[in-house]
């Protein structure tokens, strides 16, 4: 009968800590998703659609101004959602142009251009930049010979790079000559002093 009562008495107690354990890894659980919940709460994880300004600035990227009629701002609303585009709305109450200005990030002008032809507006038309100087044919005056560019430079020969570093075979007989000459004028010299002092 002890038998029994101790295995009993274990299943018990072995039930009791599984139980245990469950509970403390489902209360860690839903800690971490409570904590998750509001963390994506917190940080307004919209995009696409109608937002507010400060979650635009919040971003930090460039934004970008266009305009649309206040008639077809449902449209533009319902295609934004599609494209992906956040955007805010800039209703102008004093002037009431009829026209709403969107601002949104410069990084969805395309998706944005895309909308406005399909809702007929015609594509923006990029402005022309300034047209650059084209570079002179005539060089400064105060350029160097050096690099080329300047008139005397360009009216004298060049050299090679051949021409102009001798070849290495070159040094080495220049430095075999004169070696062998510094070996020869001493040996003339000593010769020529016998000589003077025999006479």
């Amino acid at each position: 009968m002890s038998t029994s009562g101790e295995t009993a008495d274990l299943i018990v107690r072995e039930g009791i800590q599984i139980t245990e354990s469950a509970v403390k890894l489902a209360g860690l659980g839903a800690k971490n998703l409570a904590a998750l919940l509001i963390a994506l709460a917190n940080d307004n994880q919209k995009l696409s659609g109608k937002t507010n300004l400060k979650r635009l600035i919040h971003d930090g990227e460039e934004l970008t101004i266009f305009s649309v009629k206040q008639e077809d701002l449902k449209g533009f609303h319902m295609d934004s959602r599609r494209y992906g585009v956040l955007y805010y709305p800039i209703v102008n109450k004093v002037e009431n142009t009829g026209t709403v200005e969107i601002m949104a990030k410069a990084k969805d002008a395309k998706q944005i251009n895309r909308i406005f032809e399909r809702m007929g507006y015609p594509a923006p038309v990029k402005e022309e930049e300034t047209p650059k100087k084209e570079k002179s044919r005539v060089p400064s005056e105060n350029s160097s010979k050096e690099r080329g560019t300047g008139v005397k430079a360009s009216t004298e020969p060049t050299m090679t790079e051949a021409e102009q570093r001798p070849s290495v075979k070159g040094r080495l007989a220049a430095l075999q000559q004169a070696a062998n000459a510094a070996a020869e004028a001493p040996a003339k010299e000593i010769a020529k002093s016998i000589t003077d002092k025999v006479r």
